[in-house]
C-alpha cells in the first residue's frame, strides 16, 4: 500500500496485465508491433491449414467439392418361381405330341390307330387331351376287333428283316390266324415276341407286350407285304421286315 502526499486515499500499484508484459519484452528485444502481429497472423493460417473444418467453416472456396456417389444399382426384377418357367413348355410339349397323334391317327391303318393314341397316353398320362385319347383308342381296338382278316390269308409267312440298328438280316416266321398275328423277331442279342392284328384289307398293327414304345405296322396282301418294327432304343425308321412267301396254311 501507498499513498500520495495531501491524498488522504490510499491506492495499490496497478499491475502491468500479461499482454503489456508480452508487448513490452518484444520491444525490449527489438521488435513492433507489426512483427508481432505476423507472428499472430502466421499462426492463424496455420491452424486453417491443418484443421479442415475450421477452414470450411470459415472459408468455404477453400473447401474441396463432395465426391459424387454412386448412383444405387437397379434391383434385379425378382425371378418367377420355378413351376411358373415350366408351365409354358410342358403345355407346348402336350400340344405338339397331340398333333403328333392326330397326324398318326390320320394315316394309320384300321388296327395300327389305337397305338397312335396308345403312345400319346404313355408320356401325357394327366395330358390336356388324355380323356380323348383313352376314348379313342378303345374305340380304335373295338372297329380292328370287328374287322379281322378274311381266313383265307391265315397261315405262316416266312419274312426276312434288313440289316438296321446294330441287328443283322434275320429271318422270322410271322403267324396269321382268325385275325391275330405274331412273330418272333431278335435285335441286339435280344428276341422280342410281337403280338397284333390284321385287319380286312391286311393292314398289320402289333407290339410287345402292349407297350407303346414297341410298336409294328404294315400290310400283307397281293401288292404290300412290308412291316416295320420300331423300338426305342433304334431311330424313327425302325427296322423294315419283308414277308417274302407264305409257307403254310
Amino acid at each position: 500500500m501507498s499513498s500520495i502526499p495531501g491524498d488522504d486515499y490510499p491506492f495499490e500499484e496497478e499491475k502491468p496485465s500479461e499482454l503489456s508484459r508480452v508487448l513490452d519484452g518484444f520491444a525490449e528485444h527489438g521488435m513492433g508491433i507489426g512483427f508481432v502481429f505476423a507472428i499472430i497472423g502466421l499462426a492463424l493460417w496455420a491452424t486453417l491449414m491443418l484443421a479442415p473444418q475450421w477452414r470450411c467453416g470459415l472459408i468455404g472456396a477453400l473447401c474441396p467439392a463432395p465426391a459424387a456417389q454412386a448412383a444405387p444399382a437397379a434391383q434385379a426384377a425378382p425371378t418367377p418361381p420355378l413351376g411358373a418357367k415350366e408351365a409354358k413348355p410342358q403345355l407346348d410339349a402336350d400340344g405338339g405330341k397331340w398333333a403328333q397323334t392326330e397326324a398318326c391317327a390320320a394315316i394309320a391303318a384300321l388296327c395300327a390307330t389305337q397305338y397312335c393314341y396308345a403312345a400319346y397316353a404313355a408320356e401325357f398320362s394327366n395330358g390336356a387331351h388324355i380323356g380323348e385319347a383313352r376314348t379313342l383308342q378303345g374305340r380304335a381296338e373295338a372297329l380292328c376287333r370287328a374287322n379281322p382278316l378274311s381266313s383265307a390269308s391265315d397261315g405262316r409267312y416266312l419274312a426276312r428283316s434288313q440289316g438296321a440298328c446294330g441287328a443283322a438280316p434275320a429271318s422270322a416266321t410271322i403267324e396269321v390266324k382268325g385275325g391275330e398275328i405274331n412273330w418272333r423277331h431278335e435285335l441286339q442279342g435280344v428276341v422280342y415276341q410281337w403280338n397284333g392284328r390284321v385287319d380286312a384289307a391286311g393292314f398289320l398293327a402289333a407290339s410287345v407286350g402292349g407297350s407303346p414304345f414297341y410298336t409294328a405296322s404294315g400290310q400283307i396282301s397281293e401288292t404290300a407285304r412290308e412291316v416295320t418294327m420300331r423300338y426305342p432304343q433304334c431311330d424313327a425308321r425302325g427296322v423294315p421286315m419283308r414277308i417274302l412267301t407264305r409257307i403254310s396254311n
